[in-house]
């Protein structure tokens, strides 16, 4: 820069890079096409959730049987995020060493029989399996279209999300009605009480913190840390004065600590990798600007001949056609 023989300071240079790096943030029709896209995975998930555990329909499976085929997200999650965002580091023995210590240590608490005569159906448990499948495929979407928390407002996204809901899947349950798949009655006034607390905390609170989860940490993670909800719920029944026939056995403790320790250790080992991460990342930055520094040197002392009458820039007269006393320069 000939008007400013220092150049932009190593500062300066760091700053502007980082503010490339930034990533923009999406525009509100962008954010509601997600959303859009997004309302049929997160509705499939939902319902085949909940149509798991329908012993009316024929089609429901036990309790405990259902807790932990759910637990396998963490499993979809890990592979399919290894698939689809490319993140192939992540493939490591822990993850999936924890993923199934995590699995192994639910399936303990709940005291699973997966015998006949147990209270499950294959259908069920087909349907509890497609409801992981969803849930850790909703989670990996999310990170591939969200992988910053500057690049979208969440609280809009579940706004579209709630919107195109209604707009799109109400009119399902009409369908569902007309071939006799649901049945539509009008609810009492308790069940809509009851229903409302449930979707402002359980729903809309939850799911908004949930994929801010998703959005800072990783699928993996998050996939986990649900299902630590396991021992928290028998914690919940030991404590509770309206818990019945609950008895304290040895298996809830060991299955506590597997859940436990496997997201422990996925979070140590993501925490490390991260900050090795921003260690190499601030490496790479310093060498560049030493880099950068060093050819700024040489090439504003390279652009003029220091000699009086012959200083102009070198570009204008080959170094051969120099005269011996123009010579006299510094790199």
């Amino acid at each position: 820069d000939a008007d400013d023989p220092a150049g932009p300071t190593d500062a300066e240079s760091t700053a502007s890079r980082r503010r490339r790096r930034q990533p923009t943030r999406l525009p509100w029709p962008k954010v509601a096409e997600l959303a859009a896209w997004y309302m049929w995975i997160w509705l499939l998930g939902g319902y085949t959730y909940n149509v798991s555990l329908c012993f009316v329909c024929g089609c429901g499976t036990s309790v405990s049987v259902h807790t932990v085929i759910s637990g396998t997200s963490a499993l979809f999650a890990l592979v399919l995020g290894c698939i689809m965002l490319g993140d192939a580091k992540s493939a490591t023995f822990t993850n999936f060493a924890a993923a199934i210590v995590s699995t192994a240590g639910a399936a303990l608490i709940t005291g699973v029989d997966f015998m006949p005569g147990a209270g499950n159906t294959w259908q069920g448990d087909m349907l509890c399996a497609l409801s992981a499948l969803c849930h850790g495929l909703s989670s990996v979407l999310l990170k591939k279209w969200m992988p910053d928390d500057d690049s979208v407002c969440m609280e809009m996204f579940f706004g579209f999300l709630g919107l195109w809901n209604v707009l799109l899947g109400a009119p399902l349950l009409y369908l569902f009605d007309l071939y006799g798949i649901e049945t539509l009655q009008m609810l009492s006034q308790e069940t809509a009480v009851a229903l409302l607390v449930n979707a402002v905390l359980g729903t809309v609170v939850s799911n908004v913190l949930w994929a801010k989860a998703v959005v800072l940490t990783s699928p993996l993670l998050v996939n986990l840390g649900t299902t630590m909800t396991v021992p928290l719920a028998f914690a919940a029944d030991a404590v509770s004065p309206y818990a019945t026939h609950f008895k304290f056995q040895w298996q809830y403790l060991v299955g506590a600590i597997m859940v436990l320790g496997a997201f422990l250790c996925v979070n140590v080992a993501e925490e490390s990798a991260a900050l090795d991460a921003a260690q190499s990342r601030e490496g790479s930055e310093s060498a560049y600007s030493d880099d950068d520094r060093r050819s700024r040197s040489v090439s504003l002392s390279s652009t003029r001949i220091i000699d009086g009458p012959w200083a102009r820039p070198t570009a204008a007269l080959p170094r051969s056609a120099w005269p011996d006393d123009a010579l006299d320069f510094q790199i």
